[in-house]
């Protein structure tokens, strides 16, 4: 059983703090509106040192910590400098994205669903992939209609969709999806 306490005191002086990188694919749409589609990375040394930086952020409930213990397999090590790397992606524009026509929206992600498999698959500055390198990412965001957001569930159901879509596992009960790379350097859902 995961012991949020005993395991910050345990792990407060070997933390390492996560390397960042973004990468931006600029989308110009037709009527001039500039669409900016941020594919972003977190790595860290090891898989340890998400779990700490996950304990550190605020409104991260004990199930949550519970749920990603139980799926890091801490027993399997990956042979690099970086053991877990943690994903996510935003949307940046002066147009808000309700305001975007549903062709509009769609075309961004036609451009955008090759770039993040490219991302997730060679690394883009970051990471490479190597052998029992893990990966995993919060889906989160709201189900955006013409008339507003319909509920923050249905956003995250859709942006777990779109993890599994570049090769994460499904999103578990606590929120969160894993894949691994595997000796082939393919990444597997776990």
């Amino acid at each position: 059983m995961f012991n949020k306490n005993k395991f910050l005191l345990d792990w407060m002086d070997d933390f390492q703090h996560p390397t960042g990188y973004e990468h931006h694919i600029l989308v110009p749409l037709d009527d001039g509106i500039e669409v900016n589609l941020i594919a972003k990375y977190l790595a860290y040394p090891k898989k340890e040192d998400f779990l700490f930086d996950l304990c550190m952020r605020q409104k991260v409930t004990s199930e949550t910590l519970v749920g990603v213990y139980d799926n890091l397999r801490l027993k399997e090590r990956a042979d690099n400098d970086v053991e877990l790397v943690e994903i996510s992606w935003r949307y940046e524009s002066e147009t808000h994205q309700l305001q975007l026509s549903m062709k509009d929206r769609v075309y961004l992600m036609q451009r955008f669903m090759p770039f993040m498999k490219k991302f997730v698959s060679e690394g883009f500055g970051g990471p490479t992939p190597s052998e029992n390198l893990m990966m995993t990412a919060m889906p989160k965001g709201f189900k955006y209609r013409n008339s507003g957001y319909v509920s923050g569930d249905r956003g995250q159901k859709q942006r777990a969709i779109l993890a599994k879509r570049v090769g994460m596992g499904m999103m578990k009960d606590f929120g969160w999806s894993f894949a691994k790379y595997n000796s082939d350097l393919n990444l597997q859902p776990l």
